[in-house]
């Protein structure tokens, strides 16, 4: 918390999260952790209140609870306030589900996405699922332990109404790869989430082949689902080039 890491986007100062994030001491930063451990403590009371009230109608064995959320906060990692980045205290967010019979936790560490929740509800309810939907069930993977056989998995992330920075980004197994935009400048960050899971340290100056295999990935992504913003496979050598000799 309050630690701007070697090789981090400087992109982001020029969004709110960055500007203001960067003002903070960690003093500062405690008591605000302070205020959003209430906040958590106040809405795990909350989730309790509807449980012990389920359980009270007898409807509890036979309900599917969904605890899930649409973005994680910074809190001061990285410097940055609130969201509006791709690292994993603002995109890595809570998904758990209750299902009807169930006796036993079971942890799945595949990575899924949030438009998996309503083919999965789809397949549970058997309920006919729409032909354009983007995601798939869980069901098998969750029952049978049937892998998903995902090559990889994408965030987009396009700023405020203003559309004024964007932000697109690919995880493949362990790597995650993000492409930080502002106007015509372009900041490429990689970071092995199993090794580096703090995303403290930047490999995108490092490990050129696999940028480009990423980067592939994504740019196939972008055309395929009609994003808005390209992203040319010069755009990594040119950032190469502009930053390469001002590490230090």
């Amino acid at each position: 918390v309050g630690v701007w890491a070697k090789d981090q986007s400087p992109l982001q100062l020029y969004n709110l999260a960055g500007a203001l994030g960067t003002r903070y001491t960690r003093e500062q930063w405690q008591a605000i952790w302070n205020v959003y451990a209430g906040l958590v403590n106040l809405l795990d009371y909350c989730v309790g209140e509807l449980i012990e009230k389920l359980k009270q109608e007898n409807l509890y064995n036979d309900s599917i609870i969904i605890f899930t959320t649409d973005h994680g906060e910074m809190l001061g990692s990285h410097c940055l306030w609130q969201k509006g980045c791709m690292y994993e205290e603002a995109t890595h967010v809570p998904l758990a589900l209750k299902l009807p019979g169930q006796t036993q936790e079971k942890r799945i560490t595949e990575l899924v996405q949030h438009i998996d929740i309503l083919p999965t509800l789809c397949d549970w309810l058997n309920l006919k699922k729409p032909s354009h939907l983007s995601g798939v069930s869980l069901k098998g993977l969750i029952e049978k332990a049937q892998p998903l056989n995902r090559q990889a998995i994408f965030l987009q992330y396009d700023g405020n109404g203003a559309l004024g920075n964007f932000q697109r980004c690919v995880i493949k197994e362990n790597f995650k790869l993000i492409v930080d935009i502002f106007k015509d400048e372009a900041f490429f960050e990689l970071y092995d989430l199993k090794n580096d899971p703090q995303e403290m340290k930047n490999l995108a100056f490092d490990h050129y082949d696999l940028v480009k295999e990423l980067l592939n990935l994504l740019i196939e992504h972008m055309k395929k689902t009609n994003d808005h913003l390209e992203i040319p496979e010069k755009t990594y050598d040119e950032f190469l080039a502009d930053y390469f000799p001002f590490r230090v």
